[in-house]
């Protein structure tokens, strides 16, 4: 199963009750990293909600050969496409 990456603006990672985005300046991936902590690692909750966002889970990339660290959000956002 991959992944597909979002095309032009998406739903706010950092706030799940904001649609649409509250800083339309501010891409998907930029939204991504700005969720991170500075080790650049996303906690579970954002984790999940960037997976499930692109229709897949921690499982499913695994599966696919994903061989990354699972909370590291550059890791991540390389391995769906941006």
């Amino acid at each position: 199963m991959a992944a597909v990456a979002f095309q032009g603006r998406s739903p706010c990672i950092t706030s799940p009750r904001t649609y649409p985005l509250k800083d339309t300046n501010m891409t998907y991936e930029e939204q991504v990293l700005e969720a991170t902590n500075s080790d650049g690692m996303l906690n579970e909750f954002y984790t999940k909600r960037l997976l499930n966002d692109h229709g897949t889970t921690m499982y499913h990339l695994r599966q696919d050969g994903y061989t990354g660290k699972d909370h590291d959000a550059a890791d991540l956002l390389n391995w769906l496409g941006y």
